[in-house]
């Protein structure tokens, strides 16, 4: 039985996800939109993730004789771990999981500065903070953190709009006694 981080965090199968955390897309879109991946491997992931309960198919419609599908997530957190999921991984599959994680970041970092860039008027950076809360602190956190991200990530791109990824990643520092 393959885990469900496997299935999710597989650098092709995780770019279908974002593209699709956007919403419902055809092949044809998510074709456009994942420009370097073949379409046989694209219709390969699609049906791996379709068959383990992550994406369904949302519309079909016959077009010239061919049927188009339409997917989209199946729910809204179902390319999401959990703390529960993730606890039961040891050091090295946490490892490989961030590396993965981590090499989706790099690809789109790279195909960005691949093209011209304005980094004035592009929103394009990274930074670090430390962050000192207590336990209920972090709980407050996360829950402004989830309705910012509500707020922002439901909207559908425009002409007028700016699109960009964020990543979030918490590392927490040991408590030395």
């Amino acid at each position: 039985m393959t885990s469900k981080a496997d299935l999710i965090l597989h650098p092709v199968r995780m770019q279908i996800i974002q593209r699709l955390a956007k919403g419902p897309a055809t092949v044809q879109e998510l074709m456009d939109a994942l420009t370097d991946v073949p379409q046989a491997t694209l219709y390969r992931h699609l049906k791996t993730l379709t068959d383990h309960g992550i994406l369904h198919i949302v519309e079909e419609k016959k077009i010239r004789g061919t049927l188009e599908r339409t997917y989209s997530l199946k729910e809204h957190d179902a390319a999401h771990i959990n703390a529960e999921e993730a606890s039961k991984w040891d050091k090295d599959e946490h490892m490989q999981m961030f590396m993965t994680y981590m090499a989706g970041l790099i690809n789109k970092t790279e195909r960005y500065l691949d093209g011209p860039t304005d980094m004035h008027q592009d929103v394009f950076g990274y930074s670090q903070v430390d962050l000192h809360l207590t336990p209920e602190q972090w709980q407050a956190f996360t829950r402004d953190l989830q309705h910012i991200f509500g707020k922002y990530t439901a909207q559908k791109p425009t002409d007028e709009t700016k699109s960009a990824t964020m990543a979030q990643l918490f590392i927490p520092e040991k408590n030395h006694e």
